[in-house]
């Protein structure tokens, strides 16, 4: 397995996690529709065609993915029409959780399945 997707079911979204760099190049070219082989830095989030593929090393630390979650939320905020409203906050901060945890349950997997191999 060389990343794990996840659908966020309210939104119609789908987040694909990656930490190999070959792969994620595949995948952003294919899902996003971006060209990218650079990945001299800490982590990032691809997004086009309404997809996200989230990159992160093996060794990210929680700051960055809580950071790259945070890009995830942003984008299918963005993308549904989700106003960010500080009155009303309790839409982003679930759907910042969900993510959160769903990107360090793949992050997890990937890295066990690596180790594995």
């Amino acid at each position: 397995m060389k990343h794990v997707k996840f659908r966020v079911p309210i939104y119609r979204a789908d987040v694909w996690v990656v930490i190999d760099e070959e792969e994620a190049s595949r995948l952003v070219s294919v899902k996003c529709g971006v060209f990218n082989d650079d990945f001299n830095m800490c982590g990032a989030v691809f997004f086009g065609n309404d997809n996200n593929v989230v990159w992160l090393p093996s060794d990210c630390t929680m700051r960055t993915m809580a950071h790259e979650a945070m890009h995830v939320v942003l984008n299918i905020c963005h993308r549904r029409g989700v106003i960010v409203d500080t009155n009303n906050q309790e839409p982003v901060t679930y759907l910042t959780g969900h993510i959160f945890s769903e990107i360090l349950r793949a992050h997890n997997k990937l890295k066990e399945r690596r180790h594995d191999a």
